[in-house]
């Protein structure tokens, strides 16, 4: 008895996540995902303002709480599902996301182990520019996934 009503419940809540997608409009979708994306814009600043006041230990809390709300929002977006059958700009966005994860935990990580180290100043600035072209490189994808979104489902 305690088995099927965990599997009647495992399957009443599929069948919810697909109502809930599927009655959706495409602007209602489009702005779930991109709300979603939004509440990584305070770790961003957060981050900005460590690491310009050369905070190191402020800068390695503040990455590993971005990486902890990286991982929240991916999860908040496959939650989200496709939109009447089609995965295509919550795939873009989670690639986008999965990159900017790795930009975090790998190349910030990086930048701030290396800060404090004297004649570091080269590898500093290549480790900022390619944290700056993954993050546009990221976002820019996520850009392009919503604006073809919108063009094919808003009509």
């Amino acid at each position: 008895m305690k088995k099927l009503a965990v599997k009647f419940l495992g399957v009443l809540s599929v069948l919810f996540l697909m109502v809930s997608c599927s009655g959706q409009n495409p602007v209602e979708y489009n702005n779930k995902i991109m709300n979603s994306l939004n509440k990584l814009q305070e770790d961003q600043k957060n981050m900005n303002s460590a690491m310009t006041s050369n905070d190191l230990k402020k800068a390695e809390e503040v990455r590993a709480k971005w990486e902890g709300n990286v991982n929240e929002v991916i999860k908040e977006i496959t939650k989200i599902g496709d939109f009447k059958g089609d995965s295509s700009f919550k795939d873009a966005t989670l690639k986008s996301l999965n990159q900017y994860k790795e930009i975090i935990t790998v190349k910030y990580k990086e930048l701030i182990d290396i800060s404090s180290k004297e004649g570091t100043d080269s590898k500093q600035l290549q480790l900022l520019n390619e944290i700056n072209n993954g993050f546009y490189e990221a976002i820019n994808a996520v850009n392009d996934a919503s604006r073809k979104f919108e063009q094919e489902k808003i009509k």
